[in-house]
């Protein structure tokens, strides 16, 4: 088991600041910087069970979306929703659960559109598993999840050919539609006789 001293944390990630403030904004290799300096901070927060250092994690995982490349912006995007998920984990919020999503998401949208890459994708999809696991059975937003990872193991199987993942895709996709139909009756008017 390793054991972090807070005295050598702290010195990292004010190193990190000082990293940062050399490179300007729309300097190629800013976002490297960022990330690592947001990787300390989760540490932090990991270590301490304080949320301030996690907020400014995520504030900076999104500044560093201003000046990635298109071609390393999914593993950016995934970045953030990788540090929402650890966010999740404490505040179980639905407003959290929905950025996540959206993320996982965007994150898929992004790879599939430059080229398909294993890693990135399965890091996407394993954040919009996770978000399934967060809602609950009657969450509108577990219809969003159960559509964007049907879409997600669709557009998969597309280029791995994986019965697999088409059979778990279309079954989450009637999942999703099925509990559209449960919900739709939930919420439907009591007719008045």
């Amino acid at each position: 088991m390793q054991t972090w001293d807070r005295a050598f944390l702290n010195k990292a990630i004010v190193l990190y600041e000082e990293a940062m403030a050399l490179y300007p904004s729309g300097d190629p290799d800013r976002p490297q910087v960022i990330l690592k300096l947001a990787g300390a901070l989760q540490v932090r927060h990991l270590l301490f069970h304080d949320m301030e250092p996690l907020e400014r994690s995520l504030s900076l995982h999104r500044s560093a979306l201003d000046d990635v490349s298109d071609e390393d912006r999914a593993t950016y995007v995934c970045e953030l929703a990788e540090a929402y998920h650890l966010k999740l984990r404490y505040t179980r919020r639905k407003e959290d659960v929905e950025v996540a999503v959206t993320l996982g998401k965007q994150a898929l949208n992004e790879r599939y559109k430059q080229y398909y890459e294993l890693p990135s994708a399965e890091q996407a999809l394993k954040h919009l598993e996770v978000a399934l696991e967060l809602c609950l059975p009657h969450d509108t937003k577990r219809l969003d999840c159960l559509d964007a990872l049907g879409q997600a193991l669709a557009a998969r199987c597309e280029h791995s050919n994986s019965s697999d993942d088409l059979e778990s895709g279309i079954n989450l996709l009637r999942e999703a539609s099925k509990s559209a139909r449960s919900l739709t009756q939930i919420v439907a008017p009591i007719p008045r006789a």
